[in-house]
């Protein structure tokens, strides 16, 4: 059993935790907000030790040694940051909240960027969302390598790819991202990390990432290592990729059509030879396309 010292006055109880009690003055508590005041000298006024299973023990207990000392209450990790944020917003003691959003805001980084952004939205806290949103964005290519992103959400996953503002290097970060995200939950269900398995983990999020983006030498390492596309749809990636001459070009069912590149280098796609020994679609040896740069047997160019 935990203890805050009272300083006078009828004491209140608090039950938190695993059979922990907390105990502070209801006077001096009273006058630190206005949800504690109506608990210690409203009308309605508990009687008995008040159930508290939301909040964590420590963030309470930092609550009732701040009302009872006057000191500064200073979180000290992002976590305990959130937990007092949010135990100081459900008894709307203020300037506690101000500084806990002030120095999550300051300390949040690419490890836990999402997991803040789920947090904040969870109890509105719409600047420190933006914040977060605004992180995630301009630091992608770190919060996607992060091993902590394979533990986010299916929801936040989700809004991650669904992000046009991404500041990745190509759709290859966001989709070996993603691709360690199935992997992570295809253990979790104790399923075999296959590529059809780790399709079937991601569901609707697969038709979020933008494939028809790669260009021509992105293809080989990120997607045939990774056998999340058919063979149909990786043929398809390779011609709309490669812009095969003939009829227009018609996407397949279940493949996002977003041709953009994510973030300052987004615009359509335009596929190189660079690094390519062969044809990517006919096995053409590609010697001569320093000077004609067209592949004829196939007719990419």
């Amino acid at each position: 059993m935990e203890t805050v010292e009272d300083q006078g006055g009828d004491a209140i109880q608090f039950l938190v935790g695993q059979g922990q009690v907390l105990t502070a003055s209801r006077d001096i508590l009273a006058s630190c907000s206005p949800v504690f005041h109506a608990m210690c000298l409203g009308p309605l006024a508990e009687a008995g030790p008040v159930e508290v299973p939301d909040v964590s023990p420590t963030a309470l207990e930092q609550l009732l040694r701040r009302a009872a000392t006057g000191e500064p209450v200073l979180p000290s990790s992002i976590d305990e940051g959130c937990e007092l944020l949010y135990a100081a917003k459900k008894y709307l003691v203020d300037d506690v909240a101000s500084t806990c959003r002030d120095i999550i805001g300051e300390w949040v980084g690419p490890h836990d960027a999402c997991r803040v952004l789920e947090f904040a939205e969870s109890v509105d806290e719409l600047a420190l969302a933006e914040t977060c949103l605004e992180l995630i964005r301009r630091r992608a290519r770190e919060v996607l390598k992060e091993e902590s992103f394979s533990e986010v959400g299916r929801t936040m996953l989700g809004r991650v790819l669904d992000d046009g503002r991404l500041e990745v290097d190509s759709e290859v970060d966001v989709i070996e991202a993603a691709n360690r995200w199935a992997e992570g939950a295809c253990k979790r269900r104790g399923l075999p990390t296959t590529g059809p398995n780790r399709r079937a983990v991601l569901g609707s999020l697969f038709g979020k990432l933008r494939f028809l983006s790669l260009r021509g030498t992105e293809l080989f390492p990120s997607v045939t290592e990774r056998d999340l596309l058919t063979l149909d749809e990786f043929h398809a990636v390779l011609e709309r990729s490669a812009r095969v001459c003939g009829d227009p070009w018609r996407p397949l069912p279940g493949l996002c059509a977003v041709v953009e590149r994510r973030g300052a280098r987004r615009g359509p796609s335009e596929f190189s030879y660079a690094g390519l020994s062969r044809c990517p679609m006919c096995g053409s040896p590609l010697a001569d396309l320093r000077t004609r740069e067209r592949c004829f047997r196939c007719r990419i160019n």
